[in-house]
């Protein structure tokens, strides 16, 4: 029978969860990076069931990772726009039950909301969207009572100003494509998509002027946007007094997903400062040896930020 998954997920019936997620008709596109990310929390599952038998972990130890693995399972759902899974009536509670884990609750409004706005439209080379939504997550998990955070998928230029509007997040995070100007690509911009997934171009010039009729309605502190060749649509951004952040060339996912990792580890260290964020996303780059540190580049007001 078709379940909500996040009634799976709440009531502690994660292998349901799991079983549904790795049953439904998208694990059957050849998708290879969701048949990973299942496989490693079918994985994660399968260890911390071990561990609760044999006693080799303390309860409290139990208890993150439990939570962990329940947060892990909503956001790759959500992520993949999955609400129903198939899965068995409920029979018998699972070693995965718990009490109610409050980052699973509804989090207060007026928590400053990073939205995670991910875009990869077909024909452009799949990126590893979730591992940077998780990466992101891992470092805000300490920090839940300071931050909401939330991923929206897929997004089409006719939807992304209500999506913003709704959510009115502090801070947007793109995660996606951005191109040059070029034969196949003319003008330059971040790539979203139609309603087919097809890819389609959003300029700096109209990404300046959402983000200007945007601040007029809520404060917005900043924009990163994760994706190849975005230096320009950032310098535009930037031009309405907030901090932003765009690749001056093509930057590898590893890459892309250590600079988000740090960033929002700088931020969780230090809500509102920017500046120190970005230092601390280039830091990582650094530290795991990507060459790619040069990359990145933070504006304001039309202005690189130079340190």
């Amino acid at each position: 029978m078709l379940t909500d998954i996040n009634d799976l997920v709440n009531e502690g019936r994660v292998r349901d969860a799991l079983s549904g997620l790795t049953s439904h008709p998208r694990s059957e596109e050849g998708d290879e990076n969701y048949s990973r990310a299942i496989n490693m929390m079918t994985g994660t599952l399968n260890d911390i069931e071990r561990n609760e038998i044999e006693g080799t972990e303390s309860p409290e130890s139990l208890q993150r990772a439990k939570a962990k693995m329940r947060r892990s399972i909503l956001s790759f759902s959500q992520m993949h726009n999955i609400t129903h899974v198939e899965a068995p009536p409920a029979k018998v509670r699972l070693p995965m039950d718990t009490v109610p884990d409050p980052a699973l609750q509804t989090t207060p409004a007026d928590k400053p909301c990073i939205l995670f706005l991910a875009s990869d439209p077909r024909g452009m080379g799949e990126l590893k969207l979730h591992e940077e939504f998780v990466k992101i997550r891992t470092h805000l998990d300490d920090k839940t009572d300071n931050f909401r955070l939330e991923l929206k998928f897929e997004q089409r230029p006719d939807t992304l100003t209500k999506t913003i509007l709704d959510e009115r997040p502090a801070y947007v995070h793109f995660a996606g494509h951005g191109v040059g100007a070029s034969d196949e690509f003319n003008p330059a911009g971040i790539v979203l998509e139609d309603r087919e997934r097809n890819p389609k171009i959003v300029t700096g010039t109209a990404l300046a002027n959402m983000f200007r009729l945007l601040k007029k309605r809520f404060a917005i502190k900043a924009v990163v946007l994760n994706a190849c060749e975005s230096t320009e649509q950032a310098r535009a951004i930037s031009t309405n007094g907030i901090y932003t952040i765009g690749m001056a060339e093509e930057i590898p996912d590893p890459a892309a997903i250590s600079f988000a990792g740090g960033f929002y580890l700088g931020l969780a260290e230090s809500p509102d400062d920017i500046p120190f964020a970005y230092e601390m996303a280039v830091n990582s780059l650094l530290m795991e040896g990507f060459e790619q540190a040069q990359i990145p580049k933070l504006f304001l007001d039309g202005k690189e930020v130079t340190f």
